[in-house]
């Protein structure tokens, strides 16, 4: 390949410079980089949206935590924390579909909690313990509860006396007929034979157990 033989006119005479050594004195200019693009803030149905599945987790946490307590089990993992308000799109989606998986797992979880509470399974009192908290008794109450579930009713909720005491605490007619006080209640329901067990005692003590 033939060389072009540059010429330049000096003062002094003739400066002769090949093609390459041309080119070598050229200095080439990058191009520019590119800008970053960078991502759009959520919208706000986005942030709306998983902002609502949140609040269903931390109520569901709520409500799996307490029926644990009651159970003697520990409290459920913390949620994650939200992305700030000027993430993308793509990290509010990310985080309400986390939160929506803990909500629906911690709800069925919970029902399936307070369902084991109701049909403990086995026999004796001492099996009640978790439903009595979960109704309201004070865990310092559930000594002398356990000794009165057991004397009325041997731990059976569909205990009944000829004097129509019936259920775990044998509640009399005039309780569970909702005549001395209280709403009318089911007293075969062991949920709502303690809870309302819980509204005699929280008036008049152990009296009605003649305690």
């Amino acid at each position: 390949m033939l060389k072009i033989i540059l010429c330049a006119c000096m003062a002094t005479g003739f400066v002769v410079l090949s093609a390459t050594e041309a080119e070598a004195t050229t200095v080439t200019a990058s191009p520019a980089p590119e800008p970053t693009a960078t991502a759009r803030p959520a919208s706000a149905g986005w942030v709306e949206w998983a902002k609502a599945w949140r609040t269903q987790a931390r109520r569901a946490r709520t409500r799996l935590a307490r029926v644990r307590r009651c159970m003697g089990g520990s409290a459920p993992v913390r949620l994650t924390k939200a992305p700030k308000r000027a993430a993308s799109a793509a990290e509010w989606k990310r985080a309400g579909r986390s939160w929506r998986a803990r909500a629906r797992d911690w709800q069925a979880k919970a029902r399936a909690g307070v369902a084991k509470m109701k049909r403990p399974g086995g026999s004796g009192a001492a099996r009640w313990r978790p439903l009595a908290l979960w109704v309201g008794w004070p865990e310092y109450t559930l000594g002398t509860l356990s000794a009165i579930i057991y004397r009325e009713s041997s731990g059976r909720p569909r205990a009944l006396n000829p004097s129509g005491a019936a259920g775990l605490l044998q509640t009399m007619p005039g309780w569970y007929r909702g005549q001395w006080g209280i709403p009318a209640f089911n007293p075969f329901d062991p949920e709502q034979n303690l809870r309302a067990g819980y509204l005699i005692w929280s008036r008049s003590g152990w009296q009605p157990w003649a305690l």
